[in-house]
């Protein structure tokens, strides 16, 4: 069974020359978790677009088994739609924390814990296998480069693709690289969008309001 989609998305940021995170992708990080479980929330059926809203189903299909995923779910009312844009801001500042912890939990990373001058806790992630994080980035940045016309694309590396794009995760895409093929991502872009309406420009208005804040 592949990782869950927030999972996925960890690994993409990781830089396995280095054995680290990589640095581009930092502020946006929190809004990508969130974005990848929406996504992965509405493939399964378990939310779906009403008028630019995110709506529960009343699917048949199982409650979410990660606790992640379910996390994001409940933060979606029942019986309200909510903007896809505050389903993605919804606890953002933690859900990087929240995958990263479960990713140490099945051994897939470890993280060393310390504080800096005893009081600024820093986090240390190290240890993931490179041969799974290499195999990973390759076959998202192959739905962009390899040539493939975007409706055969499946839809779970389509939107980690775009998202990378849209987090500037260069272990997956390089701005040289985003430039050569402009037209593949914008093919593939127009394919996410179709398929999950409105969450992409969520991520998008997301990852904006993190680096504004940042700035100012």
């Amino acid at each position: 069974m592949e990782p869950s989609l927030p999972r996925r998305m960890y690994l993409l940021c990781y830089k396995p020359e280095r054995d680290r995170l990589e640095s581009a992708s930092v502020l946006a990080r929190g809004t990508l978790m969130r974005g990848a479980a929406l996504a992965q929330l509405a493939i399964e059926g378990h939310l779906r677009d009403r008028d630019g809203r995110a709506e529960r189903t009343r699917t048949a299909a199982a409650h979410p088994t990660d606790p992640f995923l379910a996390e994001v779910l409940e933060s979606v009312s029942p019986t309200r739609p909510r903007h896809w844009f505050t389903a993605v801001e919804k606890q953002w500042h933690t859900a990087e924390a929240t995958v990263r912890d479960q990713l140490a939990d099945d051994g897939t990373i470890t993280v060393a814990r310390r504080r800096i001058l005893g009081l600024i806790p820093l986090r240390r992630v190290s240890g993931a296998d490179p041969t799974l994080v290499r195999d990973l980035q390759d076959r998202v940045r192959d739905t962009v480069t390899g040539g493939h016309a975007p409706h055969t694309v499946p839809i779970e590396d389509a939107a980690l693709a775009v998202f990378c794009v849209d987090g500037d995760v260069r272990t997956v895409l390089t701005p040289r690289r985003r430039r050569e093929n402009k037209a593949a991502l914008r093919a593939l872009t127009a394919h996410l969008d179709e398929t999950l309406p409105a969450l992409r420009k969520a991520v998008l208005w997301s990852v904006a309001a993190r680096r504004s804040a940042a700035a100012s």
